[in-house]
This record gives C-alpha cells, sequence and structure tokens, in this order.
C-alpha cells in the first residue's frame, strides 16, 4: 500500500506524533494558538502508511509586508517522522505535501527554520534572507536609557500593541485576534513602555520553550524599546538569571539597531531560515514590479521543465533559474549582488531588492 497524505486544521493523531517527538509528550497547544487554538489559521499534514501515521507537520499561509511589497509565503513547523520509521522517505513524501498543499494556497515560496539543515539542502532548500541578533549582557544593559516607565503587559494594552507592531515595515500580517492569542503564549514575558500614561513600546522575551533567552518582538518607540531591553535584562538579574539575553531584528536598518550598535552591543547577522521557491511565476512578477514602473520590467517562467524565469526590460532580456531567483529577491543577509546583476542587465532599479522579508518570533510555528 502506497503511503497517502492528508491536510485538516485539527487531526489529534497528529498533535499527538508531533508532542511525541517535540516534546516527549508534553502539550504543544497553548504554544501556538493560531494553530491548536479555537480559530486555527493554519493546517496539520499528515502521512500515513498501512493505516498509521507515519509522518506530520503543520503549515500556515502568510501574507507578509516586506517594504514596498507584498508577498504571500508558506511557513512549515513541527516536521516529524515516527523514530520507527526514520530513513524510509516519509520525510521527504510529507514536505513534498506540504509544498503542494502551499502553492494551493497561493503561496510564492515556503519558509522554514531547520534543526538539521542538511536534510533540508538535500532536498532544495536553501537559506534565505537576513536576521541580525544583538546579544546583551548585564554589564552593557547599564548603557542602555534607564528603564524608567516600563511595566507588565496587561489586557487593555493589546489593542496598542497590535497597532504599534503593524507600524513594522517587515511583518506577516496578522489580526487582531491573532496578536491576543499570540501574547498569551505560556512562559512569555511582555513588557510595555508608557510615555505619559501612554504606551508606546514593547518587547516579548521567550516563547513556550522556544527562544527562551531571545527578546524576538518588540515594536514602537526606538527610546521605549532600549528601555525594555535593559528592562529585561534587569528583570532576570534579579531572578538570578545571568545568561545572556538576545534581540532578534531584520537585518534591515533601522532606529533600534543602530542604537544598540552606538551602545556597544555585539550583534551577528545570520539567515531568517530556510526556503524553497513554490511559484517562481508569482515571485518572479513581484521582482520585476520591483524593478521598475508597472509594465517597464516584464517576467514569464520558461524553459524545458519550467524552471527558468525570463525577465525582459529596456535595455535587454535576462534567463535565471530558480536558484538565481532566490538570490534575486531572498538573498541570505541581504546579500544585493544578483539583484544589481539583472537590473543592469535588463534595465531596472535594484534599490528595493533583496526583499529582505522578515518574521517575527510570535509567528514562527
Amino acid at each position: 500500500m502506497k503511503p497517502h497524505t492528508t491536510t485538516a486544521p485539527h487531526d489529534d493523531r497528529a498533535r499527538t506524533l508531533i508532542e511525541a517527538v517535540m516534546r516527549n509528550g508534553d502539550s504543544i497547544a497553548a504554544e501556538y494558538p493560531t494553530l491548536f487554538g479555537p480559530l486555527p489559521t493554519g493546517e496539520l499534514v499528515t502521512l500515513e502508511h498501512e493505516g498509521d501515521l507515519r509522518a506530520a507537520c503543520a503549515i500556515q499561509a502568510r501574507d507578509l509586508v516586506a517594504g514596498p511589497a507584498r508577498v504571500r509565503v508558506g511557513l512549515i513547523g513541527s516536521v516529524v517522522t515516527d523514530p520507527a520509521y526514520h530513513n524510509q522517505g516519509f520525510g521527504t513524501r510529507l514536505l513534498e505535501k506540504a509544498q503542494e498543499a502551499l502553492r494551493d494556497l497561493g503561496c510564492s515560496f515556503a519558509l522554514l527554520w531547520a534543526d538539521e539543515r542538511g536534510f533540508y539542502a538535500r532536498r532544495g532548500w536553501t537559506e534565505i534572507s537576513c536576521e541580525r541578533d544583538f546579544i546583551v549582557t548585564p554589564d552593557l544593559a547599564l548603557d542602555l536609557p534607564e528603564s524608567t516607565g516600563c511595566r507588565p503587559l496587561e489586557e487593555g494594552d493589546v489593542e496598542r500593541v497590535h497597532a504599534l507592531y503593524r507600524t513594522h515595515e517587515r511583518r506577516a500580517e496578522r489580526t487582531p485576534e491573532e496578536t491576543r492569542a499570540l501574547l498569551g503564549c505560556p512562559a512569555m514575558s511582555v513588557l510595555v513602555h508608557e510615555t505619559d500614561g501612554v504606551v508606546d513600546a514593547y518587547a516579548c522575551l521567550g516563547r513556550g520553550r522556544d527562544l527562551p533567552n531571545v527578546i524576538h518582538e518588540w515594536g514602537g518607540a526606538a527610546d521605549g524599546v532600549l528601555r525594555l531591553v535593559r528592562a529585561h535584562v534587569e528583570r532576570r538579574t534579579a531572578a538570578r538569571v545571568e545568561d545572556e539575553l538576545y534581540v532578534m531584528a531584520p537585518g534591515v536598518h533601522g532606529e533600534v539597531q543602530g542604537r544598540l550598535a552606538l551602545a556597544g552591543v555585539p550583534s551577528a547577522y545570520g539567515v531568517l531560515g530556510m526556503g524553497k521557491v513554490l511559484d517562481a511565476g508569482l515571485l518572479a512578477g513581484i521582482v520585476a514590479n520591483l524593478l521598475g514602473e508597472p509594465g517597464t520590467v516584464r517576467s514569464r517562467v520558461t524553459g524545458p521543465a519550467g524552471d527558468e524565469v525570463e525577465f525582459r526590460g529596456p535595455r535587454g532580456v535576462a534567463l535565471v533559474s530558480t536558484a538565481d531567483l532566490i538570490a534575486i529577491a531572498l538573498a541570505p543577509r541581504g546579500e544585493r549582488g544578483a539583484a544589481r546583476e539583472l537590473a543592469a542587465r535588463v534595465g531596472g532599479d535594484a534599490s528595493s531588492l533583496p526583499l529582505n522579508p522578515f518574521v517575527w518570533g510570535l509567528d514562527s510555528i
């Protein structure tokens, strides 16, 4: 009997398998309310063989704001195979089904966060986009603005926090209800900063068993965010937690990133995750629109296997492979060489490329 896959908003067997492999049987539902909550926006993909569940994962389609562009991404997470059936191809077939389902949802590329990068690299996944991580020690926190005006999140702050989140130029679109649910994730400390009685910044530290030492989402006034970083460090120090604290940020420049750097806080540029093109035509169309005024640069999928994209502009024509398309649109660490080369060949402007999309920690699955 051949393995077969299914997708469903809720699947208790799939959740049980995910919890057994990832959490030693402990519940995972509260950590991912957009997957397992009362109004899920994601689905579970399962692979069965001979009547038994062999592998499962979660998927979710998200619309990303990436500067001037909008792009639909398919998130894949919690990829597990029953340990008794490793190395039998079930994980590969599960990923193929997940990609197919996300393609049907109109996603131009898929994104996941991998512990075993080699497994995904061998299946055509590659590093994409950019993230900058700052390392804040207790002594460095003393060089940040004093933590006055900081306090824990209250129920009445959620609407304001959602509005501050939406000021980010790079983010996943989410509803106020999703923000409210995500802010209730376990083992997370959310602080807000007030100026004249108005919440003007927030910062989230930790999330379930993920990101325990990471401020993985923040927003609002830069001064308020920096005060919140210091407040989180001080609260940890008071609790006798001396570990370094990490602040996750988009790789593109911003005031918070600049002021942390000026304060002497070290940082490292990395990648957002691993990605794979799902619909080259959709992604190429976004690139073409960013290269010039509407209609100036055009794109179409071509090649014997539909594995090339033709860009045609006022200066000429360029053929790029799917791998080249990733380097142009979703370049790791924000590298701009491939985008500039394409712009020079077709006669366009690469200033808005690569897209540098970013997914904050609350939206990871």
